[in-house]
């Protein structure tokens, strides 16, 4: 089910979902309970959605790169490496695999996104910062927006955009310091009276946010 809602997000957020079953081992190299439990999860994936690019079990090596998937991977696949959607076997893996990756590149992390739900919601810990909230409200608007049934999200679009003048007004925050991939448009000047085209502009005003803000302060004293 992990697999097959996650191709779904990856979906809404514009990226053709290529899924990787990861293991330690590729296609059978390897044997143990771990990699029968992943060869279990894709069968069950391949029967949900059987016209799913989905690959597994198989090595992130393999899944993301052409030239180790040419050595590892016999015959064709649709997605070994290039796939675009990466499906940890536990929590202990996936939990320490993006922490490892957002600290030793600086890339950002951006959820976790809650997926499956009737309706997009999304969490936020009591020690969440600004560029946070906003991230996760970009998040929340995306999936709220493909489950209306418009399509997917332009991110070429939204990425050329410039969401800062949704929080540069809060004191003490640094606008240089956001780090946000999904960004949306500056709100109109004065004396226009169209609405920004922009996620973050059209949900939460600065003023929401701010109050926002307040109350994860209140969380944390």
């Amino acid at each position: 089910q992990i697999a097959v809602v996650s191709a779904d997000t990856a979906r809404a957020f514009g990226i053709e979902p290529r899924v990787a079953m990861l293991s330690y081992s590729t296609l059978g190299s390897g044997e143990g309970p771990d990699v029968q439990l992943v060869s279990e999860a894709v069968r069950l994936a391949k029967q949900l959605r059987p016209d799913e690019k989905l690959c597994g079990p198989i090595q992130y090596d393999a899944a993301i790169d052409p030239n180790v998937a040419a050595v590892k991977v016999k015959g064709q696949s649709e997605v070994a490496g290039k796939a675009t959607v990466f499906i940890f076997p536990d929590l202990n893996t996936g939990n320490n695999t993006y922490k490892a990756v957002q600290q030793a590149t600086g890339a950002v992390a951006m959820g976790p996104v809650m997926q499956g739900l009737t309706k997009p919601v999304n969490d936020l810990s009591r020690g969440c910062t600004v560029p946070d909230i906003v991230n996760t409200i970009c998040l929340t608007s995306v999936q709220a927006m493909y489950n209306k049934g418009q399509n997917t999200v332009d991110l070429e679009t939204i990425g050329a955009m410039d969401s800062m003048d949704v929080v540069d007004q809060l004191p003490g925050f640094d606008p240089s310091q956001f780090p946000g991939i999904l960004q949306a448009s500056a709100l109109p000047t004065q004396g226009q009276n169209q609405p920004a085209n922009g996620l973050v502009n059209q949900i939460v005003p600065s003023g929401s946010m701010s109050k926002a803000s307040e109350k994860e302060e209140e969380a944390e004293i």
